[in-house]
């Protein structure tokens, strides 16, 4: 008889306790005791060093404790950002100019034309798609802006610019008067910019760079192995969100060249794939090669469920996509999509950055609602079908 399944988490770029496995499963606990049984969480080890947060389900209210699934996140982020913080600072002026170049060009080439010269606005057929063009130019910006900072710096390094202290308050600025509010405008663009411009390094090295995102791919695949060399019969079931989706999709469906086909055993323990805020429209209206690079999916059996919220701008409804199918259509890939809420990104809602919002609105705190029914339809609760009452 097979153990209980496992759960291989990949979640998105930022660290956070709600992006964890320990926070699904918590959330998937407290779902399932609302439906019938009771169920408690147990913390695990791990069988990869490449997982973290092991977490098991047990079913308590039988006469013998009874494992249901285990749940571990698979930490793909260590090596993504391609600018380290200890690098020099014209080495850093260097890098930040050719990603703009990288950039550039897929940003333009997305504003100005398209497959047949058809223009991406006019390809875009939802605010959805409308937004994430509008959003490549704004990355852009930020990522120029980023090079001028470090420009800037290298100059102050090198005393060829005096130091400049921007202001952190509109109080001190207003004291300067004009040019202290310019300054302190500045301040916070920069502030944004430098934030931003890790997760924009990471998005245009991995879309471009197919070595790169092929190693972002190795500690999923080292911890699979991890896991059917402890029970070959175990079940394996990938959930993933926003960024981590791309290194499933990658995982799953590689590149031509570069990853060889499983072998039996894979293909038999991989079950499924739940993906959340996939961002493979973005990718694939900037970098249309990312999907023609592709060959068929590694375990023919995959039953992939995308899950996706009208209203995220970086959410994709797989197959349809954002774009008309004439212009730009999915490749052969079998996945079926589910709206979880029926809330739509209008011209008012992106104003109110209800778009990017959205993206965290997959799940939350206990008394919201989650998406996280389909997770637990394809692993030990096929019966449920959709979202059980919240409590008060």
């Amino acid at each position: 008889m097979s153990q209980h399944p496992v759960i291989l988490f990949l979640p998105g770029l930022a660290t956070s306790e709600e992006n964890s496995s320990a926070r699904i499963a918590k959330l998937l606990a407290y779902k399932a005791n609302l439906r019938k049984g009771t169920y408690t969480i147990e913390k695990i080890g791990s069988p990869s060093t490449d997982l973290l947060d092991g977490r098991r389900i047990v079913r308590t209210d039988t006469a013998n404790p009874i494992p249901v699934v285990d749940i571990h996140t698979v930490e793909y982020r260590t090596n993504l950002d391609p600018i380290g913080p200890e690098i020099g600072v014209a080495r850093r002026v260097w890098l930040n100019f050719t990603y703009v170049l990288h950039a550039g060009w897929p940003v333009i080439g997305a504003v100005k034309r398209r497959r047949n010269g058809v223009t991406a606005w006019k390809a875009a057929k939802t605010w959805r798609a409308k937004l994430q063009i509008a959003l490549g130019v704004v990355a852009l910006t930020f990522l120029i802006g980023t090079m001028l900072f470090s420009i800037w710096a290298l100059l102050q390094a090198a005393d060829v610019v005096p130091e400049v202290i921007l202001p952190t308050s509109l109080s001190s600025a207003w004291r300067l008067g004009i040019g202290g509010v310019a300054l302190l405008v500045l301040a916070r663009f920069k502030s944004i910019a430098e934030q931003a411009a890790p997760f924009l390094r990471q998005m245009v090295e991995y879309t471009q760079n197919e070595m790169h995102a092929s190693s972002a791919t190795l500690p999923l695949a080292a911890a699979v192995d991890a896991v059917i060399e402890e029970d070959a019969n175990r079940r394996i079931h990938l959930v993933a969100h926003s960024f981590g989706c791309l290194v499933a999709y990658d995982f799953l469906y590689p590149c031509l060249d570069l990853e060889p086909d499983l072998d039996r055993r894979h293909k038999k323990s991989i079950r499924s794939l739940v993906t959340m805020g996939c961002p493979l429209d973005v990718v694939r209206l900037y970098e249309p090669r990312y999907l023609l690079r592709k060959r068929g999916v590694r375990v023919p059996t995959l039953k992939w469920t995308n899950v996706f919220i009208p209203a995220d701008v970086f959410g994709s409804d797989l197959p349809g996509g954002n774009q008309d199918a004439d212009v730009d259509p999915l490749l052969d890939i079998d996945v079926t999509s589910c709206k979880f809420t029926e809330e739509e990104l209008t011209l008012w809602t992106a104003l109110r950055w209800k778009g990017f919002a959205s993206h965290n609105d997959y799940w939350g705190d206990l008394k919201r609602d989650n998406c996280l029914h389909v997770v637990m339809q394809h692993t030990w609760m096929p019966e449920i079908e959709d979202l059980p009452p919240m409590a008060a």
